[in-house]
């Protein structure tokens, strides 16, 4: 059944910090087209895009230029996504270069 949309904001029921949204949560605001719902999906995914990159390509430039496109297509699509939960691996941020970790 689907979520009827809300007419608050999603960044004012999120509060100050995003840290603590739902991956959910960010998805929503994503879609909404929050502002900040994009700078998390880039905080808490791209560690993980690039390493998965770096490791298949070889190479950390071609990595970070994968990286981008890929958020790029993310967020030029995201209204038409179709949201599905996934359970992310929490140990990810453990393989990223620490060059690598946004915050």
């Amino acid at each position: 059944m689907p979520t009827l949309p809300s007419h608050v904001p999603l960044s004012l029921v999120v509060g100050q910090d995003p840290r603590a949204a739902s991956d959910g949560d960010v998805a929503r605001a994503l879609s909404a087209g929050e502002k900040w719902a994009a700078v998390e999906t880039w905080r808490r995914f791209a560690p993980m895009v690039l390493t998965l990159a770096k490791r298949t390509l070889g190479s950390r430039s071609e990595a970070e230029d994968i990286g981008q496109d890929v958020f790029c297509c993310v967020y030029r699509k995201v209204r038409t996504l179709r949201w599905i939960a996934l359970s992310r691996p929490q140990n990810h941020q453990i393989a990223a270069p620490s060059e690598w970790k946004l915050g």
